[in-house]
């Protein structure tokens, strides 16, 4: 656009043709309105209308495998965490109620001399079993989840996906 001097009066111009002045809206812009609205102000069934009770239905129709598997390796690594300091915390229990050396005992009077089982239940041995448990179990629930998105994405190709309904309360 480009403006022509005509006296002291500027007016616009579309590709260097002048144009007359572009006219003022004297009226305000108008509501469109449809067969639900009166003069632009929608009716409200006021009986049933609940402001706070708003719903929205969603469909949940991809999920990403790296975003899937980056939690899940997250949550895995916690619930790891959680199996190790229980299986410590058990152990000392066992160990501190005295219940290896009852075992151990019993084993004796029923007439093997074996080392006994504090020997098989070593505090080491216990500990590095439940680490061993807790990376197998990191590993396997990571790679199952991701599996189980891609597995989630293909089918929600021709499913739709999962329908959800969202709501306000």
């Amino acid at each position: 656009m480009s403006d022509t001097q005509t006296g002291s009066i500027s007016t616009p111009t579309l590709e260097g043709h002048p144009s007359e002045s572009i006219p003022e809206q004297t009226s305000p812009p108008t509501i469109a309105t449809d067969e639900f609205t009166t003069d632009g102000v929608i009716d409200i069934d006021e009986s049933t209308y609940d402001p706070g009770n708003r719903q929205a239905r969603l469909y949940l129709s991809r999920v990403d495998p790296w975003a899937v598997m980056k939690t899940s390796f997250v949550l895995s690594l916690g619930l790891a965490i959680v199996v190790v300091v229980a299986t410590m915390v058990l152990w000392l229990l066992l160990s501190m109620s005295g219940v290896f050396g009852t075992i151990n005992s019993t084993i004796n009077d029923v007439g093997t001399n074996g080392g006994g089982i504090a020997d098989y239940l070593s505090f080491g041995r216990v500990l590095g079993f439940a680490m061993l448990l807790a990376a197998f179990e990191i590993v396997l629930v990571s790679a199952f989840s991701t599996v189980v998105a891609a597995i989630y994405n293909i089918t929600a190709g021709f499913t739709g996906g999962i329908e959800m309904t969202l709501s306000e309360d």
